[in-house]
């Protein structure tokens, strides 16, 4: 669950300014206060992860966007 709370503090625009252990926010710095745990996992609801770009996903089996044009006669 820890991981849905992560997320729900990211969807919230919570970036940084928060330490999390478990399930329980230890640190928050930030002037408004912590959202409830339910609000937290209304928001994960709604989190999507971050779509890395085609270099880096190339990048990650040791291609560049060079070697995919290529194969793709470019």
């Amino acid at each position: 669950m820890s991981k849905e709370i992560i997320n729900g503090l990211l969807q919230l625009g919570f970036n940084q300014g928060w330490v999390l252990n478990g399930e329980e926010i230890t640190l928050w710095e930030h002037s408004t206060p912590i959202p409830s745990k339910e609000q937290i996992l209304e928001a994960a609801k709604s989190y999507i992860e971050p779509e890395l770009s085609v270099a880096d996903k190339l990048s990650s089996v040791g291609l560049t966007v060079e070697d995919l044009k290529k194969a793709l006669g470019i």
